[in-house]
């Protein structure tokens, strides 16, 4: 096999470039891009602040919606909470009672509709809590309105049944039995109102003697229109239960009106005597004194004076009718009559001819007037 000639192999290497020694001095990191690392990691710090804010400004914002809209429909609920409420706080006594249930499920109903719509979980808590409290507040003030009203009803319950205990007395004066379940009324009545109201043992006393003076001084007056001797016993069986400022006011009205009645009816007894008035004022001048003797003298006087007018009124009618001139009629009285009635038909005769003289010559004034016009 025939051999190839080779070239012998080069002796000769490339020699390595020389390492030139340079010195570690005034050599700083920027020269190895610390820089440009520096500034990317504070924009990355930037980027991420940023991101912060915004996510916090977002927190906010959310935050700051959901208090808006709990307060909205906070504001919706309760306003119409309140009216209900206050409608509720309007009415009085047994309408009170008988509504307070009704109001409470109405306000209930109000709170549950509100509360159903809302789907914001942190809103519906918020709005939660925020109707517990103004629900609390309600239901409290309308509990010590119908405490009150309660009370009150059955405050003017019993004052209805003492009217009508009263009433039934007041019918049926003289009827003890009556009178008896009046009082006992008031007693029961009193007793439960003091119960309600905590009242002390002072305060029922006042109470119940001012009902019981009502009864009493309501009764003296329906008897003395019928019996004053009947009202001035009743007085003084029951005055114990009336209280004492009214006993000297109660005192006189029954003596007055009881001196009134005595008097009226001896002046009746003595006008039916048929005696002239000289004699019947002898009489009572002789017989009775003081008030009772000026009130008789009075009533005679009064009487006599009414049946002179009448006499006299009657014949001065009759003189009148047959067509007697004044002159005429004066004499036919002066010759006929004497004293007080003679003085009395006088002076009616007097002035009726006055009178027809002042007719008359206003007749002719009023003719001659109309002939004027004529003329």
């Amino acid at each position: 096999m025939a051999r190839v000639p080779t070239a012998p192999l080069p002796t000769e290497r490339n020699a390595p470039a020389p390492v030139v020694f340079r010195s570690s001095e005034g050599v700083t990191p920027d020269a190895f891009g610390a820089a440009e690392a520096r500034a990317t990691e504070r924009m990355g710090q930037q980027i991420s602040q940023q991101a912060d804010v915004l996510a916090d400004r977002a927190i906010r914002m959310q935050q700051e919606d959901n208090i808006a809209e709990a307060k909205r429909v906070d504001v919706e609920f309760t306003t119409a909470m309140r009216v209900r409420q206050q409608e509720f706080m309007e009415t009085s006594q047994n309408d009170t009672v008988q509504g307070y249930d009704k109001a409470l499920e109405d306000i209930e109903e109000l709170r549950r509709s509100a509360l159903s719509g809302i789907s914001n979980p942190r809103v519906l808590e918020m709005a939660t809590n925020q109707f517990h409290s103004r629900t609390e507040t309600a239901f409290n003030s309308m509990a010590v309105h119908v405490a009150a009203e309660r009370n009150a009803n059955a405050d003017a319950m019993g004052d209805a049944l003492i009217d009508l205990g009263n009433s039934a007395a007041l019918a049926n004066p003289g009827n003890e039995d009556v009178l008896a379940a009046a009082r006992q009324t008031i007693l029961d009545e009193f007793a439960d109102k003091a119960e309600r109201g905590g009242w002390g043992p002072e305060q029922v006393e006042s109470e119940v003697l001012a009902a019981t003076t009502n009864l009493h001084t309501k009764m003296i007056d329906a008897l003395l229109e019928t019996d004053p001797g009947a009202a001035a016993q009743y007085f003084a069986d029951h005055k114990d239960e009336i209280d004492g400022v009214y006993h000297a006011d109660l005192q006189e009205k029954l003596r007055v009106i009881i001196e009134r009645t005595e008097a009226q009816d001896t002046t009746d007894r003595i006008m039916e005597q048929g005696w002239d008035l000289e004699t019947a004022l002898a009489y009572v001048r002789e017989n009775f004194k003081g008030t009772l003797e000026d009130s008789i003298v009075k009533r005679i006087k009064e009487q006599f004076g009414e049946e002179l007018n009448t006499t006299a009124q009657e014949a001065v009618d009759g003189l009148m009718a047959t067509g007697m001139s004044k002159e005429e009629a004066l004499e036919a009285v002066m010759v006929q009559y004497e004293g007080q009635l003679e003085n009395t038909m006088l002076q009616m005769v007097s002035n009726r001819y006055a009178a027809k003289e002042r007719i008359a010559d206003d007749k002719r004034k009023e003719l001659h007037r109309l002939a004027g016009r004529h003329m």
